[in-house]
């Protein structure tokens, strides 16, 4: 399955993080399913649901820093940072005079292909998990 960031065609590309979102949620709850067999003798339906919400919670936290990591949010903050510390240091300043280096810095953007899905996938689990225990309580 090619990741839905190499596909150009912007329908293909959605077409794309449905299937990957949709196999993601598929894939957890049913590995949580069978993991709360294994562990426990008898099925629970509340803790169960509990432990999918919590679950779901990490997952779409997870999937949004790899968004923000992915988006470039923090390059600001890491450049500021790193002119500060270019400012105090002496020896690092008089060295960029001498080879008259500009303080412009290049900025890297990293591609994490499954940020999206396991955010979309946090937030339909999160919200199924949550009607579903607001439900049975």
């Amino acid at each position: 399955m090619r990741d839905a960031y190499s596909i150009r065609n912007k329908s293909e590309r959605k077409y794309a993080m449905r299937n990957q979102t949709l196999l993601l949620t598929i894939c957890i709850s049913s590995s949580f399913f069978i993991i709360t067999l294994l562990i426990s003798f008898s099925f629970n339906l509340l803790p169960f649901w509990d432990t999918m919400f919590a679950f779901s919670l990490l997952l779409t936290l997870i999937g949004a820093c790899m968004y923000m990591l992915q988006s470039g949010f923090f390059q600001p903050h890491f450049r500021n940072f790193r002119n500060f510390f270019r400012k105090i240091s002496r020896s690092e300043q008089m060295a960029d005079q001498l080879e008259r280096k500009e303080n412009d810095i290049p900025t890297t953007s990293i591609q994490l292909p499954l940020a999206v899905p396991f955010t979309v996938t946090g937030i339909i689990l999160t919200t199924t998990t949550s009607l579903v225990s607001f439900l049975l309580y």
